[in-house]
């Protein structure tokens, strides 16, 4: 069985002083990182794909999670997980 890397994908609506934002945990690295949501693409699941694979991250798949959306990650050729930058 494949060891993958699960990053939770889950979406922050805006506050007084802060607007709208998705957030991307490592599971792994127990490490998060937020973005501000891109109303050119809609979808915080494809942001967050679209984020990762910019970054070098080997996208393996997706999934549905009780809060949220989950993006699992291959290790990379040197068979380790990178963290989220």
């Amino acid at each position: 069985m494949e060891n993958l890397h699960l990053i939770e994908v889950n979406y922050y609506g805006p506050t007084n002083h802060k607007g709208s934002r998705v957030r991307l945990k490592s599971h792994r690295f127990k490490h998060s990182i937020f973005l501000s949501y891109d109303y050119s693409i809609g979808d915080i699941l494809a942001q967050a794909e679209e984020y990762l694979l910019s970054h070098d991250h080997h996208v393996a798949g997706r999934c549905e999670m009780v809060h949220g959306y989950g993006i699992l990650c291959r290790a990379s050729e040197a068979h380790l997980f990178m963290p989220l930058k």
